[in-house]
């Protein structure tokens, strides 16, 4: 991708972000719908599903944002438009591919008992598809080593994590 001259705003690359979460604003909705509190504890009592509704976008939205501020503060890419979309790309790919499309499959097909038995590998599959998918844009944009990449990105995967952990179960 050629360099452009001014970059792109944030909010144009977070077109992705908005599907997932909408995409996971209804499995919750779906869940609170059909009576479901989650299993462990959570910050919203019995409603929680139907509180994570309304806060998964904006949570998701957040969440890019750390993603893509601190991997491009220490990968320093020299196309920050290109990287600004590669990061919004793999942050939505990794959460809707890893996490929220199997989430959906699992519900439709064995109902929320059958949610459990993904629960432990989705957090591990949404990882590997930031290391993977963030490390080949990372490598192509920036001019860090190849573990100082995967490194970046798994710090900044973390990060990212911290406001989605307290609002989603």
């Amino acid at each position: 991708m050629p360099p452009r001259d001014t970059p792109l705003p944030w909010f144009r690359t977070q077109w992705r972000i908005a599907l997932v979460g909408i995409a996971w604003a209804a499995l919750s909705w779906q869940l609170s719908q059909d009576g479901h509190s989650p299993s462990g504890p959570s910050p919203f009592g019995d409603d929680h599903y139907a509180v994570q509704t309304f806060l998964v976008l904006p949570t998701l939205l957040l969440g890019s944002l750390i993603f893509g501020s601190v991997s491009h503060r220490y990968l320093r890419p020299a196309d920050t438009s290109a990287w600004k979309a590669a990061a919004a790309h793999t942050y939505a790919t990794s959460l809707g591919a890893g996490w929220v499309l199997p989430d959906i499959v699992v519900y439709t097909a064995h109902g929320f008992a059958g949610l459990g038995s993904i629960a432990l590998w989705l957090p591990l599959a949404s990882t590997l598809i930031v290391l993977t998918k963030g490390a080949w844009f990372g490598w192509r944009l920036s001019s860090r080593s190849r573990p100082g990449v995967v490194l970046i990105l798994l710090a900044a995967w973390c990060l990212s994590a911290i406001p989605l952990l307290t609002v989603v179960r």
